[in-house]
């Protein structure tokens, strides 16, 4: 059975993910929040305590990921990846790349 610090943190994590979903544009601020909410909230736990909980190691890592899959994203990468993709495994099919590929855009969001 869940106690009731658990359930408060299984809330405002669901709520904080829905609101990513929902409003992409405002993540960052939807983090910050969700973050100040978990850390300032009385008997969740102390900040002393959260800081040493931290594994700095992995949020550092996750922050690298996701600066460097901004910066592929934003300038238009998977759709220049994609489009790259099908003109050079045309010929090895022993077809013609088409002009327009229908096929870029779901190789993009493969790719994103």
């Amino acid at each position: 059975m869940l106690t009731t610090n658990q359930i408060i943190t299984l809330v405002i994590f669901a709520a904080s993910y829905m609101s990513i979903i929902v409003a992409y544009r405002w993540k960052l601020h939807i983090v910050v929040a969700a973050c100040t909410v978990l850390l300032l909230w009385p008997s969740l736990m102390a900040v002393g305590a959260a800081m040493q909980a931290v594994n700095w190691n992995v949020v550092m890592l996750y922050f690298g990921m996701l600066l460097l899959t901004e910066t592929f994203i934003v300038p238009g990468a998977p759709e220049v990846l994609a489009e790259k993709l099908i003109r050079e495994g045309a010929p090895a099919r022993g077809t013609e790349a088409p002009e327009n590929s229908s096929c870029a855009p779901v190789i993009a969001a493969f790719l994103a």
